[in-house]
């Protein structure tokens, strides 16, 4: 009997009884203990959690819109796709969304691992490599790019590159340093034998001098990245074979071809 009337429960509500009789203190315990205890309770841990991220989704949503204190969310974020029964408790603004704003690791935990940012590409024309020459071609997979600036003087190319979902690029090796910052997503940096070697979220900045050869590509939701190469004439990016063989180039003046197409096209 006990086990159908938890079943029979909405996530928020199993949540709220896991949260008694102190609630401040498992939200101050790691994501992977509460759905410990959740999963001790014979409560799946997978529907709760996601309706807390969209809860949280919800919450952040109207606070930036300036929603004032005591507002009621819709109880419609709360339900996983498996649970569409509408639950009977109100959530508001108040106290719920402050406990979720608060600094304890599971509140900024979920927070953090929720929001997002959309970056607005509609006046942005993408172009695959292999459009700006035929010795292109054979690396413009998963992967499309526009063309900033290329300032001769400076030896500066400013470009964007777009990367759609948990693909990677060609195994490549930059010669120049190379400023990143990450508009949207996730920029995901592997070995050349596919391991990866490093996520760099939205918002991160990197400067990199020239390196080892790697593979780049992006998470879940696909990413843009703003790449700045700087300082160097003559080859700047090295693609390579799975034995580490150059079998292709891109230098500054082919950079400087790339640009003039795209403003003639």
């Amino acid at each position: 009997m006990e086990k159908n009337t938890q079943s029979a429960l909405t996530p928020w509500e199993k949540l709220l009884r896991l949260l008694e009789p102190d609630p401040e203190e498992v939200a101050a315990l790691p994501i992977e203990e509460v759905e410990e205890k959740l999963r001790a309770a014979g409560i799946d841990p997978e529907p709760v959690v996601a309706a807390v991220e969209n809860l949280v989704r919800e919450a952040m949503a109207r606070w930036e819109q300036g929603a004032s204190k005591g507002e009621v969310v819709s109880q419609e974020v709360v339900h996983s796709s498996e649970e569409k029964e509408r639950s009977n408790v109100p959530i508001r603004m108040g106290d719920d969304f402050d406990l979720l704003r608060s600094l304890n690791p599971l509140a900024t935990a979920v927070a953090a691992e929720t929001r997002s940012y959309a970056f607005d590409e509609r006046n942005i024309r993408w172009y695959k490599l292999g459009e700006f020459g035929e010795p292109f071609e054979p690396f413009d997979e998963h992967f499309m790019l526009t063309m900033l600036d290329v300032d001769v003087s400076q030896k500066l190319v400013d470009f964007l590159l777009k990367f759609p979902p948990n693909q990677r690029i060609f195994l490549h090796r930059h010669l120049a340093l190379t400023n990143t910052l990450v508009v949207q997503g996730e920029h995901r940096l592997y070995e050349p034998d596919g391991t990866l070697k490093e996520v760099r979220r939205v918002g991160s900045y990197t400067s990199s001098p020239p390196g080892e050869p790697h593979r780049e590509g992006a998470g879940d939701a696909g990413s843009v990245v703003f790449f700045s190469v700087r300082g160097k004439e003559g080859t700047l990016f090295e693609f390579l074979d799975d034995e580490l063989h150059v079998v292709g180039t891109i230098s500054l003046q082919d950079c400087i071809h790339a640009f003039k197409t795209q403003q003639n096209a």
